[in-house]
């Protein structure tokens, strides 16, 4: 008798945990399959949004290359008319520089000039004070 109350505290424990286990795999068994129709259908609903974002993607980018070509052709029309702008640009530029170094060129070559003819006349003028300093004859040519 005394084994009987030694087990005693210890057996409604076991029913009890028996009891709750067959519970709960009851709900297992009714759960497990609704979790699994959830998850398909989630897994649907998940392929249906990427197909719908997949086709969003692929429209634009359709709609992105064609914008893309016309662009491209257009910017070709627009080719000849900026060659050309271009061209007239650089000639306008060029010219203006010629202008620029033939007028360096041309000031260059006059204060050559007014300097050779300033060393001229300071070379005489060096010539004729030697004369007078000793009264020499002067044979300069001016030409």
């Amino acid at each position: 008798s005394s084994g009987i109350n030694a087990e005693w505290p210890l057996r409604p424990g076991k029913q009890v945990e028996k009891r709750l286990d067959y519970y709960t795999r009851a709900q297992r068994l009714v759960e497990i399959p609704l979790m699994k129709e959830e998850w398909e259908k989630s897994q649907e609903d998940d392929k249906i949004w990427w197909e719908e974002k997949e086709a969003t993607r692929i429209e634009m980018a359709i709609k992105k290359r064609e914008h893309d070509i016309s662009t491209r052709k257009r910017l070709l029309r627009m080719k000849d008319d900026k060659d050309e702008f271009v061209s007239s640009i650089l000639s306008q530029k060029e010219m203006q520089h010629q202008e620029e170094v033939n007028r360096f060129e041309e000031e260059l070559l006059r204060v050559r000039e007014e300097r050779k003819d300033a060393k001229k006349m300071e070379i005489l003028k060096q010539l004729t004070e030697k004369r007078k300093k000793y009264r020499l004859p002067l044979c300069v040519d001016t030409t």
